[in-house]
């Protein structure tokens, strides 16, 4: 069954969800934290919602910015606010499962870390993005004098705020970082990427995942699957 759900911030803003439940009572839910630029209705998400979802999961995934009526901007966002707005979707919740676990992706992983998750029974990191690297900031982020953003030109070009992008900075004191994690922090990562390489030496008490062949965003149908089947294995045992 589907709910789609809004909840109002402190700062008069709107988040959009959706909830996938089971029409039985169910305890446990999984919260899904997208990455830069994604949304709820990427592909992934929506695979990601059904595959859970018929493993006996309740799942929900929610919008840190949208084009939606009063909802955030991603040229408006940090990662406080992601943050924030996560602590909320937690808040909501808490009190309705007896089991909360979340999966994050790229740099919705920073939003997690940065955020009170003590209640959280499980959380699965797929490609955490912990920092901007030099290369990047140099490759594909240029600051705009006119609109006062900087301009991401990815897969596609975006915006974001200073605050976002020195938040981002910031975490590139990634021991301030790994002291945050709690115990029942689980990594999955690709096989193509470069992130692995960087967060082994400091992650070696957790457990973790490399998929063979895969990228950072795991879009191929054969690797999405090992993609889901890896995070059922850290959820269940």
């Amino acid at each position: 069954m589907k709910k789609l759900i809004e909840l109002n911030t402190d700062d008069n803003h709107i988040i959009y969800w959706t909830l996938e439940y089971l029409k039985e009572k169910n305890y446990k839910i999984i919260i899904f934290v997208h990455w830069l630029f994604w949304n709820q209705n990427d592909i992934q998400y929506i695979n990601a919602t059904k595959y859970f979802y018929g493993e006996g999961f309740d799942t929900f995934i929610f919008d840190l910015y949208s084009d939606n009526k009063n909802a955030r901007k991603l040229n408006e966002c940090s990662i406080s606010t992601n943050s924030i707005d996560l602590q909320n979707v937690i808040n909501y919740f808490k009190l309705q499962y007896k089991d909360l676990y979340i999966i994050a992706h790229s740099l919705g992983g920073l939003a997690v870390i940065n955020t009170d998750t003590s209640i959280i029974s499980k959380i699965i990191l797929w490609e955490p993005s912990a920092w901007l690297r030099k290369e990047e900031e140099k490759s594909d982020i240029n600051y705009d004098k006119k609109s006062w953003l900087y301009v991401v030109d990815r897969w596609v070009k975006f915006t974001i705020n200073n605050k976002m992008i020195k938040e981002w900075k910031d975490a590139v004191n990634i021991n301030k970082y790994i002291n945050k994690l709690n115990n029942n922090i689980n990594f999955i990562f690709a096989w193509n990427s470069p992130i692995y390489k960087n967060r082994k030496p400091y992650i070696s008490n957790y457990k973790q995942t490399v998929i063979k062949w895969a990228s950072h965003t795991f879009s191929k149908e054969n690797i999405e699957k090992q993609l889901f089947e890896q995070t059922l294995k850290y959820l269940i045992k």
